[in-house]
């Protein structure tokens, strides 16, 4: 492989997952397909890794934009098809960690089932505080304005019983 912007397009004619990485970027989902509808999103870094010794860039409370997980940079990938399922792992590094994804996409199902595996190759301890299985982003690369538009967050709680209520239904 080369540093130059590199990609990978993966999935079964139901859902396709593009990924892309470069010299100076972590691995990132850049394009989910859907069907025949293919969306380019905006990029965010497959992996993250929160670690008690560094944050976030910029700093947030969120999962994404972790210090740790800017720093990765593709390895290496693989492909393999059994019993009907395809699995993808990528194999990402930084100067101490070396981090791989295994996505599992079963063959005629729009899912995908994610994995991630982290080992330190460093000679000093590092404390993970997170490692999100699945960070990708969901709008448009291309969005013009405000790329939240059209969206609402939505909160609340769970009393326990709309199970009860679904299941009457």
């Amino acid at each position: 492989e080369t540093a130059e912007a590199m990609s990978v397009r993966w999935g079964n004619p139901q859902l396709q997952l593009v990924l892309t990485w470069g010299a100076g970027v972590p691995v990132r989902i850049s394009t989910v397909v859907i069907g025949l509808r293919e969306q380019p999103l905006y990029a965010l870094p497959l992996v993250e890794l929160l670690t008690a010794s560094g944050g976030h860039v910029p700093a947030s409370d969120r999962l994404a934009h972790t210090a740790a997980g800017s720093e990765l940079r593709y390895v290496g990938h693989r492909v393999d098809e059994a019993d009907g399922w395809s699995v993808l792992e990528i194999v990402q590094a930084s100067e101490s960690l070396e981090v791989t994804v295994r996505l599992e996409m079963p063959a005629a199902v729009a899912a995908v089932r994610s994995r991630v595996t982290v080992v330190n190759r460093g000679s000093e301890r590092i404390v993970l505080r997170s490692v999100p299985s699945w960070n990708s982003g969901f709008t448009a690369a291309d969005t013009d304005g405000d790329v939240l538009d059209g969206w609402a967050r939505v909160t609340g709680r769970s009393d326990g019983d709309w199970l009860d209520r679904l299941a009457a239904d």
